[in-house]
């Protein structure tokens, strides 16, 4: 399998604490992988720093190939050209229709005339599962499962090769929840985009994840598949999958 994101001695410091403490991690092109670890354990910061949004860190990053560290300012725009993100809380433009959130993408990393830009909006809504009609909807008047929806398709608006979501069915109800697992694994069926999830949904580990990752005290203290989790000696892994099981079953 080949390596699309390393973690290599990593460790992430704020002031006098430490976040993370010397962090070894694997991502393997095409994979759909977790990052787990209770509140507070420093998950989103590792998302954060894999999309260059912190660099309080030492040890390195490497994303396709390129040490994050190392990027001119036009190699970075070029690095984040194959991503997409969505945030936990969706971060819309309040300011603009879902239409607009999408093609602001397009607009920005893309010369692509408007009318082009528009279509293929349209195109991202109704791949997400959305109606035409939510297009010109504002944020403020979609549901939590609609605005994670949208931000989605913002997410895909550049058909990225990897796709970064932070607790995407954080907020949802459990219908609406494991639809969004569902639509998470069709459009990853059917596109084979490398997935890096943060998450701490039971049913999203069990049956979306072919890996993840567990951050306990500031360590990587497991790296594999849930089965593998499950048959780990390790008490503090152990522990951790203890109320994941019990919801499960």
């Amino acid at each position: 399998m080949k390596e699309i994101i390393k973690v290599r001695n990593l460790t992430t410091k704020f002031g006098k604490k430490i976040i993370h403490d010397n962090i070894d991690i694997t991502i393997y092109e095409g994979e759909i992988y977790g990052i787990l670890g209770a509140s507070g354990s420093g998950k989103s910061t590792l998302l954060r720093e894999m999309i260059l949004l912190e660099d309080r860190f030492k040890g390195t990053i490497e994303i396709m190939g390129k040490n994050v560290k190392k990027l001119s300012l036009k190699e970075e725009i070029e690095l984040k050209k194959n991503w997409g993100v969505l945030f936990q809380f969706g971060a819309l433009f309040s300011s603009l229709t879902v239409l607009e959130n999408i093609s602001v993408v397009l607009e920005e990393y893309t010369k692509l005339p408007d009318e082009f830009i528009e279509k293929t909006a349209f195109s991202k809504i109704k791949l997400v599962g959305l109606n035409e009609d939510v297009a010109y909807q504002m944020p403020k008047s979609l549901s939590g499962g609609m605005v994670k929806r949208a931000a989605l398709a913002r997410a895909l608006a550049l058909d990225p090769k990897l796709l970064f979501l932070d607790e995407p069915t954080s907020g949802l109800d459990p219908v609406s929840a494991r639809a969004f697992d569902s639509l998470i694994k069709e459009l990853h069926s059917f596109f084979k985009p490398t997935v890096v999830m943060v998450t701490h949904d039971p049913q999203t580990i069990v049956n979306v994840l072919d890996r993840f990752c567990i951050l306990i005290d500031k360590k990587v203290v497991f790296e594999g598949t849930f089965k593998e989790a499950v048959n780990s000696k390790n008490e503090k892994v152990q522990k951790f999958l203890k109320p994941i099981l019990m919801e499960i079953e």
